[in-house]
């Protein structure tokens, strides 16, 4: 059987999903991480410890281990692994996205350089330095405008500004935040873009060969407007127009040959405006989260199966993915403190359409609004014949759910 090498974040939601898909696809799986693992002794061909925050220092342990346990696809679908993984992938002498373009998908500032310089479209920018004296002055483009951090994720630390003071108010806090995050450091600065209006959408795609095949385009019907910007609702298909959706495909498309990724998963995110789609980001991974639970795909392939038999080297044609609207939302955190306890989690499960309700976090867990939020406390999963059904079933959950905190 071929070998697959997974690459897993110590913290990480996908770990399930992804063995699962192993599972399905009767692979010798080889788990990649950090930490050392206490059982790797009673099968040493089932684990290997690697140093993801140095990607070029994983090359020679996998190296070693490839002369003893063939690889023949290497997985890493989140943020703290997709370099790492592109690395271990052309030592291999395997299908990859060049480090080199991932390093530059990873850094907002980096990546908005590239953008711009190749005329795609995306929000204008400045970068900044936290000790610099311009740090809270007006942009030459003017309000509202967004703070912004380079590296973290889920909209953490983005801060929408009308005015001088809101500005200033916004960089300090958001220095605050990349200060306490470790692996980030107050040294990078920070961007500080214009703000693009119009609804926002997700593109799921997968790229082959630098040809992208788009998977999935999704809304997110809540107004992302400001002042933060924790998302809660993904819901697909889209209720854009055709014409629409084939604009932000092929925007997306140009984004991803501006940076020069050309292979594996793609998971962007896009403002739509009259005069057409806006890139934001554009990441070269998987959706976050537990939302790749919401796709499905005919034989009954999930989003995790795509990408191991695509990593596997399968180029046939994908399966179409199954049309029944869908949805997830992931819970949002109104107010901080400890966790004591989800409440409703049975009362929202019996609402129609509801498939299930996730809570990932725990007793205990010490969660935060955005814009300091970090992960969510869990995920509601929906499925109805149309999205506004969809859409009304995931509300209707959420009033059900209480997050009870021991301070308050």
């Amino acid at each position: 059987m071929p070998r697959l090498l997974l690459m897993l974040p110590t913290r990480t939601y996908r770990t399930p999903a992804l063995l699962a898909a192993a599972a399905r696809c009767g692979v010798e799986l080889t788990v990649a991480s950090e930490e050392d693992s206490s059982v790797a002794h009673l099968n040493p061909a089932g684990f290997l410890t690697l140093p993801f925050s140095s990607p070029d220092a994983c090359a020679g342990p996998v190296r070693e281990f490839h002369e003893d346990y063939p690889i023949d696809a290497v997985v890493g679908i989140d943020d703290t692994v997709v370099e790492a993984t592109a690395v271990v992938a052309r030592e291999l002498g395997l299908p990859h996205n060049n480090p080199a373009a991932v390093a530059v998908a990873g850094d907002k500032r980096r990546a908005r350089e590239q953008l711009s310089a190749d005329g795609v479209a995306c929000p204008g920018f400045e970068w900044r330095r936290f000790e610099g004296p311009e740090r809270a002055t007006t942009p030459v483009f003017g309000f509202p405008a967004v703070v912004k951090p380079l590296s973290l994720s889920a909209s953490r630390g983005v801060i929408r500004v009308d005015d001088p003071a809101e500005m200033m108010e916004a960089v300090s806090r958001l220095e605050s935040i990349v200060a306490g995050e470790s692996g980030s450091s107050i040294e990078e600065g920070f961007l500080v873009e214009s703000f693009v209006s119009g609804p926002e959408v997700a593109i799921e795609g997968l790229l082959r060969d630098g040809q992208l095949e788009v998977l999935a385009v999704f809304d997110k019907p809540e107004p992302l407007e400001g002042p933060y910007f924790e998302e809660t609702i993904y819901l697909t298909p889209s209720r854009l127009s055709a014409e629409c959706q084939e604009e932000v495909g092929e925007m997306c498309r140009e984004a991803c040959a501006s940076l020069g990724l050309t292979e594996g998963a793609v998971h962007a995110e896009l403002r739509v405006t009259e005069s057409g789609p806006v890139v934001i980001e554009i990441n070269p991974r998987a959706i976050g989260g537990l939302c790749s639970d919401v796709l499905r795909f005919g034989t009954g392939l999930r989003l995790e199966d795509i990408l191991l038999h695509h990593a596997l080297g399968d180029r046939a044609p994908l399966p179409e993915r199954v049309e029944s609207a869908a949805g997830v939302m992931m819970l949002p955190v109104e107010k901080g403190g400890t966790l004591l306890r989800v409440d409703g989690v049975e009362m929202a499960e019996e609402v129609a359409g509801v498939e299930r309700v996730a809570i990932t976090a725990h007793p205990g867990q010490q969660l935060l609004p955005w814009p300091e939020g970090g992960p969510y406390p869990g995920f509601v999963f929906a499925r109805g014949e149309t999205a506004d059904e969809v859409e009304r079933a995931l509300h209707t959950a959420h009033r059900e759910l209480t997050l009870v905190f021991k301070d308050g």
